[in-house]
């Protein structure tokens, strides 16, 4: 059995390395007659833990850079004895680093584990539980995983930061960005892909800062302040409409109580935007296309 394989969302709450600098996400199998619901969240529960064990890369989304595994029943026998029958089932446990975009895999692995139970998914639940996330093993497969990935980086990101380039020429500027937050920071040239991003980020502004205004208005309309200067405080100031959000806020200066005039740094803020949007992106663009990787 080897099941599709669906972005799928987790709420891990495992420790992280604050030393890593690379982050990898989690595709998980969709749910078949051999692997339930509970044993996908046991099984994606040890591969975040394997992740954030290696203190070479940890577990989120800041790119499109995954890890995904395939499970498959390489044998499955009911053994007979005692007061109940029981079933041993030895699986394969296959994992695979890729990037989500360009269906690109860096670097795989695969371990038998076998386990026994009432049925052939208590089993197979059993087998995952075996699974040792400070193996040696799978430490070395993610650390030859970064280092792979770092080369890949090192030898293209000329050709990313280009396509880039290209994407935001015909103002897909999401697009363009998203590119540019694919490229993770233990990437030697994530300095350069930043300030890209940032620049493209300004330029998006300008298109960005029509709907705040308008947004900021219909807020005024119905005397909503605090959702107004909500919507204006996101307007950077070097963006075309910046002066008319300047107006707005003139105008609200006395009917709110207070308007918070502390401008935070402008790389900053539009460093924070940036990578929302490219998280935003990828997800979007899984869930609309239903990626499938098979």
């Amino acid at each position: 059995m080897t099941a599709l394989i669906y972005l799928y969302s987790f709420n891990f709450t495992t420790a992280q390395s604050h030393s890593a600098d690379l982050t990898i996400g989690l595709l998980m199998p969709d749910s078949s007659e051999d692997l339930d619901q509970a044993t996908l969240t046991k099984l994606g529960s040890k591969i975040v833990q394997i992740i954030n064990n290696s203190n070479q890369v940890m577990y989120g989304f800041s790119n499109d850079i995954v890890v995904y595994p395939t499970v498959s029943i390489d044998e499955s026998s009911v053994v007979s004895g005692g007061m109940q029958n029981l079933t041993v089932t030895t699986i394969e446990i296959s994992l695979f680093i890729r990037q989500v975009s360009s269906n690109l895999v860096f670097n795989s692995m695969t371990k038998r584990l076998k386990g026994s139970g009432n049925n052939e998914m208590q089993s197979i639940t059993n087998a995952i539980n075996q699974i040792k996330t400070s193996d040696d093993a799978y430490q070395n497969f993610i650390s030859d995983s970064k280092t792979k990935i770092e080369k890949y980086y090192a030898d293209n990101c000329s050709i990313i930061i280009h396509k880039a380039d290209n994407m935001a020429a015909k103002e897909d500027y999401e697009q363009a960005i998203s590119i540019l937050e694919s490229i993770p920071t233990a990437a030697s040239c994530s300095n350069d892909a930043e300030t890209k991003a940032i620049a493209i980020y300004k330029k998006y502004q300008n298109i960005l800062c029509a709907m705040y205004i308008k947004r900021a208005k219909e807020a005024i309309a119905v005397n909503d302040y605090d959702d107004a200067v909500e919507s204006l405080d996101v307007i950077d100031p070097t963006s075309n409409c910046a002066a008319e959000a300047n107006k707005l806020i003139a105008q609200m200066s006395n009917k709110v109580e207070k308007i918070n005039q502390e401008q935070l740094d402008l790389d900053k803020r539009s460093i924070d935007a940036v990578k929302e949007i490219g998280k935003a992106y990828y997800a979007n663009t899984l869930k609309d296309r239903g990626k499938r990787v098979k």
